[in-house]
């Protein structure tokens, strides 16, 4: 049986987008000033002009994500769990009023 290599399920994120952005070039992701250690460096190294560092303004990212959504672009957003739920209330009322 080979060895098995265990890596950060954040690094395997990045490898995952990195793999995902050869092969679809819609793909866009946005962070919160944490690309480093969420492992979207991986993919900015990879493909820099489809990586947005939006700062510490994560309600600004998920009405960044939607706006590129409406374009045809597939956004992922990279952010710590703690930020969800204030996320969650600006997306719906972003999604209210883009329908």
């Amino acid at each position: 049986m080979p060895e098995i290599k265990k890596i950060a399920t954040r690094e395997s994120y990045g490898n995952a987008l990195a793999q995902l952005g050869k092969e679809y070039d819609k793909i866009v992701v946005l962070d919160a000033d944490l690309a480093g250690a969420t492992k979207t460096s991986i993919f900015k190294k990879a493909f820099p002009k489809r990586h947005i560092d939006c700062g510490i303004a994560e309600c600004n990212m998920a009405g960044i994500a939607a706006g590129l959504a409406t374009t045809g672009k597939i956004p992922f957003m990279r952010i710590h769990q703690s930020y969800l739920v204030k996320i969650y209330k600006v997306t719906i009322i972003i999604a209210k009023f883009y329908i």
